[in-house]
């Protein structure tokens, strides 16, 4: 090899060396509470310090920027509206996903507008399921009656579509705590309970959406819901079932749920059981009331003491000492 052919080897090598590695961009989120910055941030978030939120919401590791996130869902302070509206667009999903929960957190109609430009409605892939599975809940905090209308209107998703569906129904318990209740979003939890291929979680928050919102009258679905509470087999989703039950004054009802503790099953189940009836006709229910006070459970035992504490007749005062 000639020299001036080791001259141009040698130019390219100092080329190459000059060049610098390509900058590593960060997608995984790590929320180690043993790192210096991480620790930092949290106590940013206990100080609500909002200026050095807002220095790390700019970082470029992903963790940081979720921290910041989620810090202001409990700072709650509508300064920080800005700051989350740019974190809602961020490329990692779990981040824009907080910022989403975050803004819903704020309970202010001043967001609305934000959360609906982020949902993405042409989702074909559901990369974007978690992001609008928030949004929805965060607009049940922060839309109007419209919003509610058009949430309960809503008919594309899947049953396997269970991030949509959660967020579809913690948007409408959402909305009926602020007294807004929309009855084709109550026909659409009725459906969820009562089908069974619907996600469990899903027709949790539907279950509570019926036993918890003061706000949604039962009366004209009294009998659809008695059907999912006698077929549900999750007891968790079955005790808020009965809870809803207490709503209604029903002979049909009260028979049901008479019937349903003969069986054998989870001892909350049982419980809100007797809630229930404990709304119902007093005499119907108190022989079966008496039977449970020797309950093996305790807390059953002392739920069925309440039903007489709280719907006990005065003419019956000889019978409860005799009883006590």
């Amino acid at each position: 090899m000639n020299s001036k052919n080791i001259f141009f080897l040698s130019i390219l090598f100092l080329l190459a060396a000059c060049v610098p590695e390509p900058k590593q961009i960060l997608t995984d989120i790590n929320v180690d509470l043993n790192n210096e910055v991480v620790q930092r941030i949290i106590q940013h978030e206990i100080d609500q310090n909002r200026d050095s939120l807002t220095f790390y919401a700019q970082s470029s590791d992903p963790t940081h920027r979720y921290l910041v996130a989620r810090a202001f869902a409990s700072y709650q302070s509508e300064q920080s509206i800005k700051i989350l509206d740019s974190l809602l667009n961020d490329p990692i999903r779990e981040i824009s996903a907080m910022a989403a929960y975050s803004l819903g957190q704020l309970r202010t109609p001043k967001v609305e507008s934000i959360l609906v430009s982020a949902f993405k409605s042409q989702d074909t892939t559901s990369v974007n399921s978690l992001l609008n599975s928030r949004i929805l809940e965060a607009i049940g905090k922060t839309g109007n009656k419209k919003m509610l209308n058009a949430q309960a209107n809503i008919s594309t998703y899947r049953k396997t579509d269970t991030l949509l569906l959660l967020g579809q129904v913690r948007g409408f318990y959402n909305f009926s705590l602020r007294n807004m209740v929309d009855e084709k979003a109550t026909e659409t939890v009725i459906s969820y309970l009562n089908d069974a291929s619907y996600p469990e979680s899903v027709r949790l928050i539907g279950a509570h959406y019926l036993a918890r919102s003061p706000e949604v009258n039962i009366e004209d679905y009294k009998y659809q819901i008695s059907q999912a509470f006698i077929k549900e087999t999750n007891p968790e989703i079955k005790m808020t079932l009965a809870y809803a039950l207490r709503k209604t004054v029903d002979k049909d009802i009260q028979t049901l749920l008479l019937d349903q503790l003969e069986l054998d099953q989870d001892y909350r189940v049982r419980i809100n059981t007797i809630k229930a009836l404990s709304t119902q006709d007093y005499i119907g229910g108190a022989e079966k009331m008496i039977g449970l006070l020797d309950d093996p459970n305790l807390n059953v035992a002392l739920t069925a003491a309440d039903f007489f504490i709280n719907n006990g007749n005065k003419d019956d005062a000889v019978f409860y000492r005799n009883l006590g």
